[in-house]
């Protein structure tokens, strides 16, 4: 796991270059870590606008420079990103994925709150569940209309950590532990 800056894409340049000569794909999150760390305290209270940045100023370039490459857009959450993606896969970009969780898909901040009270951190991840209602619709409609479904792939979101990692506010939702 790396992190790369929104500012200077050099190294994911790099990356991308080295990738599409070896056929390999490139899985990203696309968040800010100073933009999560400072969002973070304010959980439950605002929609990130990083993801459909990153997607259309970032993502989309490489996947134009890099043809042979496979970029997966991972846990897609945010309802501008989706237009992003779905206008370029319109206009033929197949090179291009998105990875949607059921828990972005299902669930909004006031939800988790509301279900897990005291144990609301158990709902944290990154990128953050929506607080609005539009994000989630604008997943299902992508999902709903069928048009895009060689180019989503479903993921959970695993994330293993103990009880007092995620006490502690680490992302990711654990469930699929046994």
């Amino acid at each position: 796991m790396r992190d790369f800056s929104l500012e200077d894409n050099s190294e994911l340049d790099q990356l991308a270059n080295f990738c599409s000569h070896k056929n390999l794909s490139i899985t990203i999150h696309c968040e800010d870590p100073d933009e999560k760390e400072r969002l973070g305290k304010k959980y439950g209270t605002i929609d990130d606008e990083t993801e459909p940045h990153f997607v259309e100023n970032i993502a989309i370039p490489l996947c134009e420079k890099y043809p042979q490459l496979k970029f997966i857009v991972a846990h897609v959450s945010h309802r501008r990103t989706t237009e992003i993606l779905t206008e370029a896969w319109d206009a033929g970009m197949n090179n291009l994925y998105a990875e949607i969780t059921p828990h972005h898909l299902l669930l909004s901040t006031q939800e988790i709150q509301e279900k897990l009270g005291d144990d609301a951190v158990f709902g944290f991840c990154h990128p953050f569940i929506k607080i609005s209602g539009k994000h989630r619709y604008a997943l299902a409609q992508m999902l709903r209309d069928g048009t895009y479904k060689d180019q989503i792939l479903y993921g959970s979101d695993h994330a293993p950590h103990p009880e007092w990692k995620k006490r502690k506010g680490a992302g990711g939702i654990p469930n699929h532990q046994g």
